[in-house]
C-alpha cells in the first residue's frame, strides 16, 4: 500500500522464511504473491533476518509497531542497510496470560489449549476454546475462527439441552493477500486450492478489507 500510494519510496521487505506466506498453502500461491509484490517495485529479502539487538539499542523500540528516524540495520548475514522508517510486522504470539493459571496443564508448547473434535478444552466438558487459542491444525485466520464460533455456539446450546455435540471439521486452506487497493493473490477453499489473481482479490477484499462484512456480522 505504501508503494502504491508513494511509488517514489524505496520499500524493502525482510523475511526470515523462504516464502512471504509460510504454511500449508500451494507453491503457486506463494510464487504468484512474490511476483506481484516485486512487480510493484518492492525489494524482497527472503531467508534473512534483522539482528534486533544490534540494530535497536533502545529496548522499547522492538515492542513498538514502527520506529521512525534514520538508522543502520544489521542483518543476521552481516550485511547492513540504511533506513528512515522501520515497521515491525513479525506477527504475534498466542496471548495465553488470561488462562495459563487455570489451564496451564492443557496448553501445548505454543501456549494453545488442547481441544477435542467438539472444541472442548481437554479435561473439561463445559469449557470451549476457539480461534488462535486452540490447537486445531489449520491456518489461524478470522474466517476459521468464525466457523469454529458457529460450532461452539451450537455445542453450548446442545450441552444445555443434553443433546449430542457437533464435531468441528477444518475446511480447505484459504487466504487472500492484498497488494495495494487494486490487487492481490488468493487461494480458494476448494479441492486443489485454486489460485486467483488481482481482479478476484480486489473484488473480494482489497477495496474494503472485509470491513463491510464485519459491520454486517455485528448488525451495525
Amino acid at each position: 500500500e505504501i508503494k502504491e500510494t508513494h511509488p517514489d519510496k524505496d520499500v524493502t521487505l525482510i523475511h526470515s522464511r523462504g516464502a512471504l506466506v509460510p504454511g500449508p498453502l500451494r507453491d503457486a500461491f506463494k510464487s504468484k504473491l512474490l511476483e506481484k509484490v516485486q512487480s510493484m517495485g518492492v525489494e524482497v529479502m527472503l531467508n534473512e533476518r534483522v539482528n534486533l539487538k544490534e540494530s535497536f539499542s533502545e529496548p522499547e523500540a522492538v515492542s513498538a509497531n514502527f520506529v521512525p528516524g534514520t538508522r543502520q540495520l544489521t542483518l543476521e548475514s552481516g550485511a547492513t542497510m540504511e533506513t528512515d522508517l522501520v515497521f515491525f510486522c513479525m506477527g504475534a504470539h498466542v496471548n495465553s496470560k488470561s488462562y495459563e493459571a487455570d489451564f496451564g496443564g492443557v496448553m501445548n508448547d505454543d501456549g494453545r489449549l488442547r481441544v477435542n473434535e467438539n472444541l472442548q478444552v481437554e479435561g473439561f466438558t463445559n469449557v470451549f476454546a476457539l480461534g488462535d487459542c486452540n490447537d486445531v491444525a489449520e491456518i489461524k485466520l478470522g474466517y476459521a475462527a468464525q466457523n469454529q464460533a458457529t460450532v461452539v455456539a451450537k455445542n453450548v446450546a446442545a450441552l444445555r439441552a443434553s443433546k449430542a455435540l457437533k464435531a468441528y471439521t477444518p475446511g480447505h486452506h484459504v487466504m487472500i493477500v492484498t497488494a495495494g487497493r487494486n490487487g492481490g493473490v488468493a487461494q480458494l477453499p476448494v479441492p486443489g486450492g485454486k489460485v486467483m489473481g488481482s481482479r478476484f482479490s480486489a473484488m473480494v477484499k482489497s477495496k474494503g478489507l472485509f470491513t463491510a462484512n464485519q459491520w454486517k456480522l455485528l448488525r451495525q
